[in-house]
């Protein structure tokens, strides 16, 4: 019988920890030409468009990447201290229609109040969201992902509700409000690009966050908050830490909305940042939770973004191409980290002799039994070949709209490249939550 297990090994070379990101992406580029051939498109082309195209324009890499980096702190403060934001998407749409109301409320304000005061109540709207699901945590014990998500939801009916309604631009049938003052639009950096002053906004928070998370109290904070009984034994508040953590969190997703909306839409719609929540986590799990991490990793997350639609425009192969490699990258790389830092150990153990199907296997008791065969070690002799059939016939699944090509088979596809992209991190995070409850840490 066939046993694996894993033995810590000793610490890599830093050049080696480094280069473990890049063989991740390597790899998930070169097994995506799979998923190129089976929809008919010429390798060629499709790896020039998605890897050269986004350097011809450097600027459309920064203003993609700048929300989605924005979201990614986001993400990574709560997930630092073990509080499961899943909803910063909610808080950047609250953030985008509280720019979309005041920058058409207050437009006769000069721009050097306007602006500061849109990004002021933007934080404090997206703070305010997430503080809702810390109360339901910390005085109604509710779960955060549940609630995080719910709010998430809700968010979603009410921006649609209010832009079809009373902030629906009277101008267009469309549901929009109308475009922001030019007070409050953020100067355009290089004329004739979309680079606006707001690109500069998530590298300032980097700095901001990497001191915040290496050089203040809120280091220890969090610290504590990842073992709240120890934390409470030395005399942490775990909501007073919870509390900060979702102003944080929740106010660094509403300011991503703010920006976007002032920066480059100048107007709300209920369609604002498509997936970029989802995306987010990924890019925060990818950077390792780490502020630095997590800008690299967005930059790289633009860079297939805006690879895949010109791709997708000069080529015709879809543009999910870029979810798949997305979702591929965040798994090779957990694997690679795995790998770099555990070392697999196979062992062949002694094989069940045909004999042990007849009895129970315990040397006494009851097992269920048919026609004098033991079922449970039977089912227990199937279970790895059961299992291998059903992923198999879940790759036939997956692999079948791809070559089918059809607009309805397409958007299936990328909404599954899009769930192993959101789950990965999702599952990864509880299975670590669970080992730390088992454990007692």
């Amino acid at each position: 019988m066939l046993e694996l297990s894993l033995q810590r090994r000793e610490p890599l070379p830093l050049a080696l920890r480094l280069s473990l990101p890049v063989i991740a992406v390597a790899l998930a580029i070169l097994t995506s030409s799979i998923y190129v051939l089976i929809a008919g498109g010429d390798l060629a082309s499709v790896y020039y468009y998605l890897l050269t195209w986004p350097f011809e324009n450097p600027a459309e890499i920064l203003v993609t990447a700048a929300p989605l980096i924005m979201l990614a702190f986001s993400v990574l403060v709560a997930f630092r201290a073990r509080f499961w934001n899943l909803g910063p998407h909610g808080q950047f749409i609250v953030g985008g229609l509280i720019a979309a109301y005041l920058g058409v409320q207050l437009k006769h304000l000069p721009p050097q109040l306007l602006i500061p005061l849109i990004f002021a109540v933007a934080w404090l709207g997206g703070a305010a969201v997430c503080l809702a699901s810390w109360w339901l945590k910390v005085y109604r014990n509710q779960d955060e992902v549940l609630t995080t998500l719910l709010i998430w939801s809700a968010i979603l009916q009410i921006c649609a509700g209010l832009l079809t309604g009373p902030m629906k631009s009277p101008y267009t049938t469309y549901p929009q409000s109308e475009e922001i003052g030019a007070n409050a639009k953020l100067p355009i950096l290089v004329p004739g690009t979309r680079l606006h002053l707001g690109v500069v906004i998530p590298f300032l928070v980097l700095g901001v966050l990497w001191l915040i998370l290496n050089r203040t109290i809120l280091r220890n904070w969090i610290i504590a908050a990842t073992a709240p009984r120890v934390a409470e034994l030395e005399g942490f508040s775990i909501s007073k830490i919870y509390f900060w953590i979702s102003f944080i969190s929740g106010g660094l997703a509403g300011l991503a909305g703010a920006c976007e909306v002032t920066g480059i839409l100048y107007y709300m719609t209920p369609f604002v940042g498509p997936n970029y929540g989802l995306i987010a986590l990924a890019i925060a799990m990818l950077g390792g939770l780490d502020p630095i991490g997590a800008t690299a990793a967005g930059i790289f997350f633009s860079i297939l973004i805006n690879g895949a639609n010109a791709m997708s425009w000069n080529t015709g192969v879809p543009s999910f191409l870029s979810d798949l490699i997305q979702a591929q990258t965040l798994i090779l790389f957990l694997i690679v980290g795995v790998l770099g830092s555990y070392r697999v150990i196979v062992r062949f153990g002694r094989r069940v002799k045909p004999e042990a199907l007849l009895t129970d296997g315990s040397g006494g008791g009851f097992a269920p039994r048919l026609a004098g065969i033991n079922l449970r070690a039977v089912l227990e002799r199937l279970k790895t070949p059961a299992l291998g059939l059903m992923l198999l016939i879940a790759a036939s699944f997956t692999l079948s709209p791809i070559a089918g090509g059809t607009y309805a088979e397409r958007m299936v596809s990328s909404i599954l490249g899009l769930t192993l992209v959101s789950a990965v991190p999702i599952i990864f995070a509880a299975l670590g939550e669970m080992m730390i409850e088992k454990t007692g840490v």
